[in-house]
Formats: structure tokens, sequence, C-alpha cells
């Protein structure tokens, strides 16, 4: 949600959108940096890319941006010798989708670990998901993943007590990984 839920212009920070460790070991998402460090680390990380370097952007907008960084002020990543629950994933998945919820905004952008949105598809993609996109069918979005960098617009119906994807569809270009 866009300024941390209060209106607009900035950032805020889930840990819950982050990877899904189904197994120990993996280092997609262990972390080095918690609160406003993470942000000084990205400006730092944008002014030696070669966009920057060439003139061609200027890291200025990201150093001066609104981020809320209360869900990150520790660590936010599953540790490397950890792995999630099913419990665990459960109750991540329910956060995410009460932060979405109960953000002012009408929309949302939301930049997660392939295999969390796998894991969202799996449990929120009910009877009311309408297929009207035949490379986004129902079986598919709860079984592969997402390719990284991919994205995917997402309906939401919220009742009493349930959400559910209504509807989904890629944009700019983007598809399933394709295993190897």
């Amino acid at each position: 949600p866009p300024g941390g839920g209060g209106g607009g212009g900035g950032l805020r920070l889930l840990q819950s959108a982050r990877e899904v460790k189904a197994h120990l070991g993996g280092l997609d998402s262990v972390g080095k940096f918690t609160g406003p460090k993470i942000q000084e680390k990205a400006v730092e990380n944008i002014s030696e890319s070669e966009l920057v370097t060439s003139g061609q952007y200027s890291p200025q907008p990201l150093a001066r941006m609104k981020v809320d960084c209360q869900d990150v002020m520790t660590d936010w990543w599953t540790h490397e010798r950890d792995m999630d629950s099913e419990a665990d994933l459960e109750e991540r998945l329910h956060d995410f989708v009460s932060t979405v919820l109960f953000s002012t905004g009408k929309n949302c952008i939301v930049v997660g670990h392939s295999l969390f949105l796998l894991a969202f598809f799996k449990r929120f993609c009910g009877n009311s998901y309408l297929e009207h996109d035949a490379a986004l069918l129902k079986s598919d979005l709860k079984e592969k993943k997402v390719d990284n960098a991919g994205c995917v617009c997402v309906d939401l119906k919220y009742n009493t007590y349930q959400v559910e994807v209504t509807r989904a569809a890629f944009m700019f270009g983007s598809s399933f990984k394709v295993e190897k």
C-alpha cells in the first residue's frame, strides 16, 4: 500500500511477502538490513548502477521517498537454518491479505517472491475465479510459479469470512516460469 497506507507517494515494506522457505538452506531472502537501513542500502546500490553512473537516472527520488519500515524493524527474513511451516505460511498469508484489505488506497502494487505468490494463489484462488484468460487457468495459478520479475494483475473479493482471487491477468509480457 502506498505511503504506508496513508494516501500515496511512498512505499511500505512487508515481511509477509518474502520468500517461502520450504526446505533448509535457501538464501533468496536472507537479509542483512532492517528498518531505514534497507532504503539506505537500496539508494547506495542504485547509485553504483550503470544507469546512474551514465547519467540516465538519479537515485534522489528513492532517497526522498517516504518508506514505512515498521514491519521490518527486526529480522524480517526466515533464517538460513529455518524453514516455513504450513502454520507459519498460513499466518503470513493472513497478515498479507489483512494489510491489503485495510490499506486506504483502491489499488496497491505488491512485489513478492514467486513462491509466496504461488502460495497466495493456492490459498485464495477459489470458486469465484473467472477463467477469462487461457494463459491463467486456476489450476496453473495453483501449480506453477510466476517467472522472476513477472507481473500479475489480481482482483480480490472480500466478504466477512473470506478473501478470494476473482481475476488474474499477466502484464508486460509476463508468464509462468519454464521449468527445466
